[in-house]
């Protein structure tokens, strides 16, 4: 596994409300193409089981190959590219999940690189096992799996001292920002709300997100409309009601906005 410099984004950022369940419990192995930048607040056991993933993790890269695993952490932002396919498992861990592991390492979080080439592998195995069984299992079976794989973690050094300072401030920060993306976000607001100086949440999104809050303001506001345009259950609300909804003031930025990011004008 090799890390590399720091990268920006220039793809649309999702926030997976639909995986944001405390009790979320869910493994998927697939041939994948790669990942648009996204988060959510579940942790992940992301492996490549075959072939070679370039992947981005809180605007870092790293190159993760067969048998490699990563580690992310609640709401880092992350994504892959692949030069084809290649084959990949992840496994998502909700609060109901992790509850004896966060008490029991409060103070610690998931370090980005696991290098116990090992263990790696048997948390790869588990994945794939737990994920042509998870349709069965209870509660009580979630968590017996869910600490054997952080178990795993753990023993092969998997976790490091928790950055309060800079994942308790950008997850509190992403998170308000997707609850009010329809109202006026700015710096000012957001320094205001979290008793945070302007320069210091400029500083953050810049080295962790790589982009500048506007952009990913913005990024969410059409992520949502693109969600809303093409969603029967709004079917009967007009593509300029949408965009209001979202936060947009104008139609012509919204337009503007839309069609730089799918390359088509938005319609029903």
């Amino acid at each position: 596994m090799t890390k590399n410099e720091p990268a920006v984004f220039e793809q649309e950022y999702l926030y997976e409300a639909n995986r944001d369940v405390d009790g979320r419990f869910f493994a998927v192995h697939y041939v994948s193409d790669g990942l648009s930048p996204q988060f959510h607040a579940c942790m992940e056991v992301f492996a490549v089981v075959k072939g070679t993933v370039h992947a981005t993790v809180n605007n870092n890269r790293y190159e993760v190959s067969d048998g490699q695993i990563l580690l992310i952490n609640s709401f880092e932002l992350h994504s892959y590219k692949i030069d084809g396919q290649a084959e990949v498992a992840c496994l998502l861990l909700g609060n109901e999940c992790v509850g004896d592991f966060t008490s029991e390492y409060r103070n610690y979080e998931f370090a980005t690189e696991f290098r116990d080439e090992k263990l790696s592998r048997e948390i790869i195995d588990l994945i794939i096992d737990i994920e042509k069984q998870q349709e069965t299992f209870g509660l009580l079976e979630q968590k017996g799996y869910a600490d054997l794989v952080l178990g795993k973690i753990v023993r092969g050094g998997g976790i490091r001292p928790q950055n309060w300072a800079t994942n308790v401030k950008l997850a509190n920060i992403i998170k308000f920002i997707y609850d009010n993306s329809e109202k006026e976000i700015t710096l000012k607001n957001i320094a205001d709300v979290f008793n945070y100086a302007p320069l210091s949440v400029s500083h953050m999104f810049s080295k962790y997100v790589g982009t500048d809050l506007r952009c990913f303001v913005n990024d969410i506001r059409i992520q949502k409309a693109h969600r809303m345009i093409h969603d029967e259950k709004f079917s009967g609300v007009s593509v300029l009601e949408i965009a209001s909804d979202c936060g947009f003031n104008s139609a012509a930025t919204f337009y503007r906005a839309y069609k730089r990011r799918y390359g088509i004008t938005p319609r029903r």
